[in-house]
């Protein structure tokens, strides 16, 4: 492949494209070998809200085109926003990916937290913008050194609260700085609060979004509601910068099917919803306190998952698929090599198996004392 500016051309076909695409894979997430009965390392949520086939058997409007008009009405009220405000999204994902597209450019930049969610560096590089990195492996969010690391090109601020993959959380007060130094730059840049996992924080930082008039703020249905195949996602902001993402996207992003579910789900499955997460926040404590039994490095978490840090990472992955359990591992993230994400599971029968496992392979591990 020859490469021309911020083209490249292809060798087969000689068509010539973003160089940002052709030089990166696609988007994957490693699978363990092996069968697997657990499945730990895509921090979904347990077996869906039990009226979904019912929901679908009642699905009438599927040769129409899809309307996330009553949605997103129903998301307004429930935030006591105005349905102009919130904008429903194909996962949480698409909404990062037009804001990202909607604010940054070759001169202007993602100033991102890491480690942090992936899919924000890759879509700062298909918007042929730079990243500009301010580290936070675990710990308070790093409110100062973000303050500082705001520039003239900075375009958009982000910070995922509680962030993945370390489940570690920023304030409403972060919020709140972060916001009055960008609005006071000069350079005008968005702040993006990535939500995904808020169901699981003592803090929801929705409400600080709001406040701020250069926030916006993204939350899901695929963790806490536990409907990730439905891929249903929002926005929630000023009018006019919801109205901006709006028209960053195609027009129908999200099926009438799972519109529909997302809908019933929001107005009958919120008791079930907050029994779930009540379950994974004990199970997740009590994990924590095992691995710290075990002689174990994994910091606290306010997310649906743990990080476990070890120098035998490869081999802690690779015994718990030998098990039937995956987790998730990193090969080719700095940072990350000596790291485990591993989702908390919502029955105890299932923590029972992963703690047993775990413990087991742990011990293994642990250097032995010399007679």
């Amino acid at each position: 492949m020859t490469t021309e500016s911020s083209t490249t051309t292809l060798a087969t076909s000689r068509v010539a494209v973003h160089a940002a695409i052709a030089s990166r894979g696609v988007y994957s997430v490693p699978r363990a070998l092996g069968p697997i009965e657990l499945h730990l390392d895509a921090n979904e949520g347990d077996v869906p809200w039990q009226g979904l086939e019912d929901c679908i058997r009642e699905s009438r409007n599927l040769r129409r085109y899809p309307s996330a008009t009553e949605l997103e009405a129903a998301l307004a009220a429930r935030f006591g926003v105005k349905p102009s405000q919130v904008i429903v999204t194909a996962g949480g994902d698409d909404a990062l990916d037009r804001a990202c597209r909607m604010t940054l450019s070759p001169t202007r930049s993602l100033l991102l937290p890491e480690p942090s969610f992936e899919m924000f560096r890759r879509y700062a590089e298909l918007a042929r913008a730079s990243v500009d990195i301010v580290p936070w492996p675990s710990g308070s969010f790093p409110r100062e050194r973000v303050l500082r690391a705001i520039a003239p090109h900075t375009g958009v601020i982000a910070i995922v609260s509680p962030n993945n993959p370390t489940g570690a959380v920023a304030t409403g007060a972060d919020v709140d700085a972060v916001c009055a130094s960008a609005e006071a730059s000069g350079s005008n840049p968005l702040v993006i609060i990535d939500a995904a996992y808020a169901e699981f924080a003592d803090e929801d930082l929705t409400n600080a979004a709001l406040r701020n008039r250069n926030a916006i703020v993204v939350r899901t249905f695929s963790k806490a509601w536990a409907l990730a195949g439905l891929r249903v996602g929002y926005a929630i902001g000023p009018e006019e910068l919801i109205s901006c993402v709006r028209v960053a996207g195609g027009p129908y992003p999200v099926s009438g099917l799972s519109l529909a579910v997302a809908l019933r789900v929001l107005e009958t499955g919120r008791d079930a919803m907050l029994d779930q997460v009540r379950r994974v926040k004990a199970n997740r404590d009590a994990l924590l306190n095992s691995l710290k039994q075990w002689g174990a490095e994994a910091p606290p978490s306010q997310a649906n998952f743990v990080l476990l840090r070890s120098p035998h990472a490869a081999e802690v992955h690779a015994a718990l698929a030998s098990r039937g359990i995956a987790v998730r591992r990193w090969t080719n993230r700095p940072g990350l090599e000596d790291a485990l994400r591993i989702t908390i599971p919502v029955r105890e029968s299932d923590l029972a198996r992963l703690s047993n496992s775990l413990e087991s392979v742990i011990s293994s591990k642990a250097p032995h004392p010399s007679p």
